[in-house]
């Protein structure tokens, strides 16, 4: 993970990193570059996730479904 990552431009299916060591994967942008939904791998609910608490793009995950 390095650089800055502009959260307008995360498309689903990119997986994140997570402050809190998480790693989850984007099911929908809403393109305000606030907040994402996002499930964890494996999981069936998505979640929003604020800006805040993204480290960045995550090196492994695969895609829900």
């Amino acid at each position: 993970m390095s650089g800055t990552l502009n959260l307008v431009e995360v498309a689903p299916g990119t997986a994140l990193a997570l402050r809190d060591g998480r790693t989850v994967i984007v099911t929908e942008n809403p393109g305000d570059g606030m907040w994402v939904f996002c499930r964890d791998p494996g999981g069936t609910d998505d979640a929003p996730v604020y800006a805040g608490e993204i480290a960045g793009l995550a090196e492994t995950a695969k895609p829900p479904g």
